[in-house]
This record gives structure tokens, sequence and C-alpha cells, in this order.
């Protein structure tokens, strides 16, 4: 694992889901960059999230917030094709298929799409990440099952934490789970779940080797 490419639906979602793995990965001397489907925020706030976690690039795509519905899979499919033709990914982070916000399903099941082991398929790994404020409220027997989870030092985590707050238009004040607070209990109860005081957990959807 040494290039790995974010796909997401909007702007702080790659915080959310993968803030202290990017701060881990970049750390480790890794390629890490990311595609955002959308944004609400505002240039500076990702400008200054990125500055924080410096990881190497950033494209966004400029669908319409919540309407990805009104876009062919296949289309958002064939864009993330080209990215990754472009930047050669080997392992690639996403949301998971079973969140409540039907932005990050439509982002999700074009990734499936866009990394089938086809010859030539450069992206070894597929994983799903966790979004507070979509992945929990799904509410229909369904429940995020992380089966792999990744340590976090102190400093990813606050990295991830100071990312986050870049994000003042779109975090909200705790009991809100899109809450610097929500994000911290989180990454600790994942710690808990695999003997570190921080981490982050993922499914794996498919590895090749």
């Amino acid at each position: 694992m040494n290039r790995i490419l974010i796909v997401c639906s909007h702007a702080d979602d790659e915080v959310l889901g993968c803030g202290g793995i990017i701060s881990r990965f970049v750390r480790e001397g890794k390629w890490v960059g990311v595609l955002c489907f959308s944004t609400e925020a505002s240039g500076d706030e990702i400008d200054d999230a990125r500055k924080i976690l410096e990881y190497e690039y950033w494209h966004t795509l400029l669908y319409p917030d919540n309407l990805f519905d009104t876009k062919p899979v296949l289309n958002s499919a064939e864009l993330i094709e080209d990215i990754i033709g472009e930047k050669k990914p080997d392992t690639i982070f996403t949301h998971w298929h079973g969140d409540l916000n039907q932005d990050h399903r439509h982002v999700s099941h074009a990734v499936r799409i866009a990394t089938r082991p086809v010859p030539g398929q450069v992206v070894k790994r597929v994983y799903e990440f966790e979004t507070l404020s979509s992945s929990e409220w799904g509410f229909d027997g369904k429940a995020f099952a992380p089966n792999v989870f990744f340590e976090l030092s102190g400093d990813d985590y606050e990295n991830k934490r100071s990312a986050l707050e870049s994000y003042k238009s779109q975090i909200r004040e705790y009991p809100h789970s899109r809450s610097i607070l929500g994000i911290g209990f989180l990454a600790q109860i994942r710690g808990a779940q695999s003997g570190n005081y921080f981490s982050e957990a993922f499914i794996l959807v498919r590895e090749m080797k």
C-alpha cells in the first residue's frame, strides 16, 4: 500500500472517514490524494484542512449536493476510472455502501464499478469507511461492521481533530455525532475494540494479491 486515493462525496467526508489514516500515511511517506464529488464547504476550509493533513492531491468534480442520484452511476464510475488511470492508486478508501446519505451510496457503488478486477486493474485494495451523521443513522437493521482497524498515533488523531475544526460550516455542536467530541469518542471506541488508544475502522471490500 503505497499510493492511496480517498474517494468521497463531500468536503469534510475525507476527514470524518479517513483523517487519521491520511495523517498516518503521509507521515509514513505514502502518496495520498482525495477525489471529492461535491463541496458545500468553502475553498478556504478545504485548504486549511489540507494544510494540516498535508496530502498531495485534491480534485473536485462539482456534483450537485444531495442530487447525485440524478447522475448515471456509470458516468461517475468513468470519472473515477479517469483519475485511477492518471494517478495509479493501488488502494482506494470510500464510503460504506450502507450509509443513509444517498450521495455516499452513489459514490460507493461507482467505486466498486471503477475498481472491478479486470485485466490491468491497478487498484488492489478497496476499503469502505464510516461517516458520522450517516453511517449510524440507517435504522434498517444494517450496521457498519468493520473488519480492519488502523492504529492512530496521538498526533494523527490531533491532526484529524484539527482538520475537522477547519470545516467550521460543516461541524455541529455535541451531542450531534458530526462534532469534535463525536469523532473523539468514535476514535477511542475503535481504539478500544482493537487494543489501541485511537483507531479508525474500515470494511475491506476486496484485496487482490
